[in-house]
């Protein structure tokens, strides 16, 4: 009884940190209303993450659901859902994963040496995909390839992925991801 009553509130903190999150990064521009996915891994066999269409700046507790990988997946988690357990499984260090849709990571060539400085992210820990449409198998399969011990995954003309050991990591990482790749556009403008 007190372990699963434990669990119930790790699983209640866990979703309040996240509703927080998603919260930023709507006030901050680095998702639009409907876009963006956030998961944390509770267990090997379970994580929690949003559902589907739901608007991201005033979600609630109620949006977030429990997945069980050993059950049938449900149809109204992320469309990405497929995308974050293929990270997951390629990444078993990994815990949290933050989709988001930041302008300056997208228009940015190749992260320069301010940009790597600044995020701490290593050029290894970084990889590029061309367009896939969003939450298609094909995207979620080229993921699983490329993943492994990535920190950042650049998805062209639509968005990044974040993923570290905690969400607190994975939001902070998001946020020097957007202002290093802001400031590396700025400076490449500055010298035209």
């Amino acid at each position: 009884m007190f372990l699963v009553w434990k669990k119930l509130k790790e699983e209640n903190r866990i979703k309040k940190l996240i509703k927080e999150i998603f919260h930023h990064l709507y006030q901050k521009g680095l998702i639009t209303a409907s876009d963006g996915n956030i998961s944390y891994k509770i267990s090997e066999k379970k994580i929690i993450i949003n559902k589907t269409n739901v608007f991201k700046g005033k979600i609630r507790e109620e949006d977030l659901i429990i997945v069980n990988l050993n059950k049938e997946l449900p149809a109204t988690a992320s469309k990405e859902l497929k995308l974050h357990l293929n990270l997951y499984a390629i990444n078993p260090q990994i815990k949290a994963i933050i989709h988001s849709h930041p302008i300056y990571p997208l228009i940015i060539k190749k992260p320069n040496k301010d940009f790597l400085k600044g995020t701490g992210l290593k050029e290894k820990e970084i990889s590029f995909l061309p367009y896939y449409q969003p939450g298609s198998e094909e995207l979620a399969a080229k993921i699983k390839k490329i993943g492994k011990d990535k920190r950042l995954i650049i998805l062209k003309s639509h968005g990044i992925v974040v993923l570290e050991k905690d969400l607190k990591e994975a939001f902070f990482l998001t946020e020097k991801i957007n202002f290093w790749a802001k400031y590396q556009y700025l400076q490449e403008l500055k010298k035209q």
